[in-house]
Parts: structure tokens; sequence; C-alpha cells
């Protein structure tokens, strides 16, 4: 009696996309491509358009979703720009969090104070915004700070000791007892769960020459993709949707001639 033993195919040997070189099973998974450096090269300038294209697509997407959402209540001719949006409740600062951003001042503190560490140059005034700042402003408001929520502020606010280098380079009297009570009297009796430590109800409480650089220089995706689809239109109104979750949370209407924005129009939830 025999026994029929199952027959594996044969591989077939791929090319590399961009040289056509032979390449093994192994590589056609991963990394896609036959390993050579030009290749490698091509490989991300590729993967990173495509990562572009989509994101440019998603925002495309989400404005459409937006004039879905508002229909009949928005015209046609309507500018829409969108942002991320978030809406987080408001609490108590809880112990945890308040002893763990304590713990990580002092530390700050005593490294800025610190005559041993190397001098900070003056601190970053921060680059341009993408959008004329009242419109990047007006941006900022209708996302309520979405940014503020990334990258573990909730215990560090994003501070560092350069931070506080640059502090002291402005302020060359201020001694580490009075620049320890000021960061701790910043601090919102509220602030957003799951947020940094300054964000409370009307946004950051800490004074801006006091944040990390990275707070006044940061400008999201979504304010750069404003700047490249609104073009000549930032002339006229625009509409700044904050969206979360595929869906508008807050609507302001910004107008360039008086530069401010007004909460016009709500959505719909």
């Amino acid at each position: 009696m025999t026994t029929d033993t199952p027959q594996v195919p044969a591989f077939r040997q791929g090319k590399c996309p961009y040289c056509a070189a032979p390449i093994s099973m192994h590589q056609a998974i991963h990394p896609g491509h036959c390993g050579a450096q030009n290749c490698f090269e091509v490989h991300i300038i590729k993967g990173a358009a495509k990562r572009r294209a989509e994101r440019a697509q998603d925002y495309s997407n989400k404005i459409t979703a937006v004039r879905q959402q508002m229909s009949g209540r928005l015209a046609e001719s309507d500018v829409i720009a969108v942002v991320p949006h978030q809406d987080g409740a408001l609490a108590p600062l809880p112990e945890d969090r308040l002893a763990a951003f304590c713990a990580h001042l002092d530390r700050i503190i005593a490294l800025a104070f610190d005559t041993e560490q190397q001098s900070t140059p003056a601190r970053d005034s921060g680059s341009a915004p993408p959008v004329p700042p009242a419109l990047a402003a007006a941006g900022c408001s209708a996302c309520q700070g979405s940014c503020c929520r990334q990258g573990g502020g909730e215990t560090h606010a994003f501070l560092t000791a350069s931070s506080l280098r640059a502090v002291m380079e402005s302020a060359p009297q201020i001694d580490a007892v009075t620049l320890r009570a000021e960061y701790l009297a910043a601090l919102p009796e509220r602030s957003v769960e799951g947020s940094c430590v300054y964000h409370g109800l009307g946004g950051c409480t800490l004074r801006r020459d006091r944040r990390a650089n990275n707070c006044n220089s940061f400008f999201c995706y979504e304010l750069n993709q404003m700047a490249i689809v609104l073009g000549d239109a930032v002339a006229g109104p625009v509409i700044l949707a904050g969206v979360d979750q595929g869906q508008a949370r807050k609507l302001l209407t910004f107008t360039s001639d008086s530069g401010a924005a007004t909460c016009t129009k709500e959505p719909e939830l």
C-alpha cells in the first residue's frame, strides 16, 4: 500500500521591484526588495510618498464627512479646514500624577542649576506657523489641545533641564526655589484627564515663555495640510472643524478681516 506524499510547489523566484535583481521568498516578504543601498533608499522614499498621499486623502475624506454631517447647514462654497479635537473631562490632578510631576520638576531644576552642566543657547523662538498666526490659533481653539495629550505630558509637561535653562537665561535673577514655586503655582485646579498637567479649561495655564520649546514650535499635520489645501482661500471665511472619530465636534468660523474666530455654527451630534 502506498501513501501519497503532498507535493510542495516549487518556489518561483521573484524580482526586486526597483532593480529587477532576483530575490528570495524571504526578501519578497521583508523588506520587499533586494536590500541594495540604492533600492533601500528608493523603498524609503516611495514609502514616505505613499504615507503622505494616504494622510492627504484622509484629510480630504474628513472634509467630505463634515460636509455630509452638516448637509443643509453649510453652503457648497464654504471653505472647510479640519483639525483634530479632544473634549476630555476636567478633574483635579490625581495625587500620583502630581507627585510624579513634582519629582520630574525637582530633577530638572537640579540639572538646570548644576554649574557643571553645559550652558544652553537662548530659547528657540519657534518656527512660523504654516498659516497666518491668527488662523493657527483658531485651529488650535477648534482642536482644544489634542497634541497636549501626546507623549506623556501628563507627568512631565514636556519640560526639560534645557527648558529651564532658557528661562534662567531670560531671568538671571531667578533662583531654584522661586522657579519651582512659579511652575507649581501655574498648575490648574482642574486639568484635562490623561493630558498635560497644565491643560486646563481654557488651554495651557503655563505662560508661553515658561513652556517647553516644542510646545511653542510644534504644528500638527492638519495645520500644515490646511496651508496646502486652503491656498489663497485663507483670504476669505474658513469653517474650522474639530473632528474626532469621523465626526465634527466643534465648528468655528474664521474671518481674516477681523483675525478672529466665532462659534457661529454648532454641529448637531
